[in-house]
């Protein structure tokens, strides 16, 4: 938080010497208007030393003496060597707002004296910067668990002599409830003694109280929200504001229990999806939540309540494929709407979107394009991650030309030009389909053999050593599938080319619906387009089931040391991918070559490349875990050499996980 206040205040300096080079304006020409006059006035009785240093620099340039001012009243101090570092010292400003009203004191001098040009450029980039940076940089949100927060709070409890953690964790989501909704009511924090603590209390506690005392000092505008991740039950919600009440982040105005920052769940799973709108109904009912809410919009000048929910594509995929992630995504935001209006809320949905598509990656005009009506109220929010930023954002062409799609879309959903509420036809169609990839997937992936193959079939155990990512691969470091981040999951199928979270289940489940169903499939035939969320959906499965290869594929499964695990699964993979293509060919009434030549030509010219990077790396893997009893620089050295494949075959492919 330090550093994103302070990098804030530089680019806030920059701006101000720039603008200060540019105000070339002299007393004896212009003349001094009484607004400025008065301005530096009032300095030279608050701030005399200031003052004089300022004109003394500037003699005869009002107007380069008071910009000086607001340059050294930044709450930063310059040292040797250009080097920064933070001063609050009285003579500071302590909110951007004092910035912002010296700003209009000059803005007004200008156009007193007629400066359009210097108002239209250095002054306007100099006001945008401070309205768009502040003195924070960005809000920072805290994100955390559910399960650490249930550790944390089990601890706190014991603490306090109430029961012990082991009794706490062992109880169901309506018996944590009714424990956390009780103690809730008591505006109390459970313990005042917080030296003796451990392990994920000391670790949560520690964490608030930084945030408590970074807001008390320099307001809560450079946070953001308090996400939990996994959230199951409402429970997952209510105990963060026991938490935050322990360090004072939560605190009691006119009665009740506030919490100043946002408490956000974060529906990972298919279960927790099709939960989602229970949970915030909970949620909202509460008398905490009620009063927090109503104080974040005092603070923010709204005038109606929002609450933000943050939906999970990663996990939602690895949990059970790509048909029913995105068709219970979209049902869990047009229930979470509805509940949120009944409480005259407006929802705002924060889409964790990663970089690829069983990740929740694909066009941007597709993706607003299917969003259930509702979705959308002029609050939005999502993830951009990994290669995607530096491929939508690296240059200024690039970058303006992302986000002014990004902003037409969010528009056109905004004033409800785009309708894309599906009808029962549709619905029934989703509900079917979505159910049987679902079976078709889990069926897959638990079986008793499947961590088998998947740990030898594609390259995971290496990318536990590759320095890439922002957290460890296992969220608790358990060696099972559910354990496994959703990145390093997609990351492994991506390179070695199954590309399996993002198709395996759909040809089954299409297959399903001509034969359950053939009035409906020959209704879709040809006429995918007309049905946002389908056409959305199927596109990106396309194009992930091209970019999958089944040559390559085989590579890989030669790695399976057990000929009856490679055969059993190799068999199921191999056969559903045929389903698959064949299955979207007729529905769209023709192959990806003849419809989307661009995007078939494109993936085909880096083929025989990348063939040779695959045989490399299956050769190195096979090197290497032959080696694996043998801590050696030879094996080292291979390892070396399999990270360099990784990282070709990703540029190569433009993903990672």
């Amino acid at each position: 938080m330090r550093d994103l206040r302070l990098n804030a205040l530089i680019v806030l300096r920059h701006s101000l010497v720039d603008l200060a080079a540019k105000l070339s304006l002299a007393d004896s020409t212009q003349g001094v208007p009484e607004s400025l006059e008065s301005c530096l006035m009032a300095y030279k009785a608050k701030l005399p030393n200031l003052y004089q240093g300022a004109t003394d620099r500037n003699p005869g340039e009002s107007w380069r003496s008071l910009v000086s001012i607001m340059i050294e009243r930044l709450p930063i101090e310059v040292i040797r060597n250009h080097a920064t570092k933070l001063d609050d010292g009285n003579d500071r400003y302590q909110s951007p707002e004092e910035l912002l009203l010296d700003l209009r004191a000059l803005h007004k001098a200008l156009r007193e004296v007629g400066a359009v040009r210097l108002i239209n450029n250095e002054f306007k980039n100099a006001v945008r910067t401070i309205q768009t940076f502040g003195f924070h940089t960005a809000r920072l949100d805290i994100r955390q668990n559910s399960q650490f927060h249930d550790e944390a709070l089990g601890q706190l409890l014991e603490a306090s002599h109430q029961m012990s953690a082991r009794e706490y964790l062992a109880l169901d989501s309506h018996k944590k409830s009714e424990v956390v909704k009780a103690e809730l009511e008591v505006l109390r924090p459970l313990t005042v003694n917080h030296r003796d603590l451990e392990g994920p209390s000391k670790a949560v506690i520690e964490c608030y109280r930084a945030i408590a005392q970074h807001g008390e000092k320099y307001t809560f505008e450079g946070l953001g929200s308090l996400i939990v991740s996994m959230t199951h039950c409402s429970a997952d919600l209510f105990t963060v504001y026991l938490l935050a009440r322990e360090v004072g982040l939560a605190y009691v105005e006119k009665g009740t229990l506030i919490c100043p920052l946002q408490v956000v769940p974060l529906f990972e799973t298919i279960e927790d999806l099709r939960k989602s709108a229970d949970i915030l109904e909970d949620f909202l009912s509460h008398p905490v939540t009620k009063a927090s809410l109503s104080y974040q919009a005092r603070k923010t000048g709204v005038t109606k309540p929002i609450q933000q929910v943050m939906v999970g594509y990663s996990d939602s995929c690895k949990d059970g494929g790509i048909l029913a992630s995105q068709w219970n995504l979209n049902l869990a935001q047009r229930k979470m709407s509805e509940v949120a209006d009944a409480h005259g809320v407006r929802i705002c949905f924060f889409h964790g979107r990663g970089g690829t598509i069983s990740r929740g990656a694909g066009p941007i005009n597709r993706f607003f394009h299917s969003l259930p009506k509702g979705a959308l109220n002029g609050a939005f929010r999502m993830t951009e991650q990994g290669e995607t930023i530096a491929r939508k954002y690296a240059n200024m062409a690039t970058g303006v030309y992302n986000l002014e799609l990004l902003m037409s879309c969010l528009v056109n959903e905004s004033l409800g030009m785009i309708e894309s509420d599906p009808n029962d036809f549709l619905t029934g169609v989703m509900e079917s389909i979505s159910k049987h990839s679902f079976e078709a997937y889990r069926r897959l992936v638990t079986h008793d053999d499947f961590p088998t193959f998947f740990s030898q079939a594609t390259p995971i155990d290496v990318l536990g050593h590759a320095n890439i990512g922002s957290r460890p691969a296992k969220r608790t470091g358990k060696a099972t599938i559910d354990d496994l981040r959703a990145i390093p999951w997609v990351f492994s199928w991506n390179q070695s080319r199954f590309y399996l979270p993002s198709w395996y289940g759909v040809g089954s489940a299409l297959e399903n619906l001509e034969q359950e169903n053939p009035e409906s499939f020959k209704k879709l035939v040809g006429h995918v387009e007309e049905y946002p969320i389908l056409n959305y959906v199927l596109n990106n499965i396309e194009t992930t089931i091209a970019s999958a290869s089944p040559e390559i594929m085989d590579q890989y499964l030669g790695l399976v040391s057990d000929e009856g695990i490679r055969t059993y699964f190799g068999e199921l993979i191999l056969i559903e991918h045929e389903k698959t293509t064949r299955y979207l060919d007729k529905l769209f009434a023709g192959s990806m070559g003849s419809r989307r030549p661009h995007t078939s030509r494109t993936i085909s010219m880096r083929e025989s490349s990348l063939g040779l990077l695959h045989k490399l790396q299956v050769s190195y893997l096979r090197q290497w875990r032959a080696l694996e009893d043998e801590p050696s620089e030879e094996r080292q050295a291979v390892l070396d050499n399999l990270l360099l494949t990784v990282n070709a075959i990703a540029s190569g492919l433009r993903n990672t996980g």
